[in-house]
């Protein structure tokens, strides 16, 4: 979701701090659906309130941005903007960042509802909290088996709908975390944690064949022992 914040908050900005780039956008969007749908909103990463706009207006004019991009690139002459043009338009043929979209519009739309509510003149407390619980109820709800099937067919159905402007869905292989990322730290005795792992890694098969046991001695430059070392020599000194 914060990848796809930060993309959102991208587009928004190519659009609507370039003139040239909100013009094409807007004479594209009026050949596909007239004033029907209204324009890019301007995603503020510091308001909650209106991030759920600004996801709404870039889902419905979807298609109409997928078919700016390449027109807004040949019009562009600064290096790192057309880059920039390339780097979003890349990201919204992806199913990954339509899904994380949509899914951020649902979840947004329930947000600001809350807080405009929260915000009105007349609110007394124990509404608010009753407010509050329906919102987290509501929250809490979508995250079940059965409105995650229904989320996802109305995703795959709006995705179908953009005539493969958006790749299908995709299953990722699962890959394990390596074992030093898991790890790895900032605190005393991680490199040699680090160490010991990696030559255990490299050495343990061998020495099983052999029925030998390894032991390390690892030692940080300038630090301590490995836990390992450490064990190892308290029990040569006794």
């Amino acid at each position: 979701m914060e990848q796809c914040l930060e993309i959102v908050h991208e587009i928004t900005k190519l659009v609507k701090k370039s003139p040239n780039r909100d013009a094409i956008f807007k004479h594209v969007k009026d050949e596909i659906s007239g004033d029907a749908v209204s324009g890019i909103r301007l995603l503020c990463p510091t308001r909650w309130t209106v991030r759920a706009e600004a996801f709404s207006s870039i889902s419905e004019n979807y298609r109409a941005l997928v078919l700016c991009w390449d027109a807004a690139r040949e019009a562009t002459k600064d290096s790192e903007a057309r880059a920039r043009i390339m780097g979003v338009a890349a990201q919204m043929e992806k199913f990954e960042f339509f899904f994380a979209l949509e899914l951020g519009r649902k979840i947004l739309n329930m947000i600001d509802n809350l807080s405009r509510s929260l915000e009105a003149k007349h609110m007394s407390a124990c509404e608010g909290q009753k407010l509050v619980q329906v919102t987290l109820s509501a929250l809490q709800s979508i995250r079940s088996d059965e409105q995650f099937s229904l989320f996802w067919q109305y995703v795959d159905e709006r995705r179908s709908r953009l005539d493969g402007a958006i790749s299908s869905p995709v299953l990722t292989r699962h890959r394990k975390v390596p074992r030093l990322r898991e790890i790895a730290g900032v605190t005393a005795g991680s490199a040699t944690l680090v160490a010991e792992c990696r030559k255990h890694d490299s050495n343990d098969p061998k020495c099983s064949e052999l029925g030998w046991k390894c032991t390390l001695l690892a030692l940080e430059t300038y630090g301590c022992w490995g836990a390992e070392a450490g064990v190892t020599l308290s029990r040569l000194a006794t």
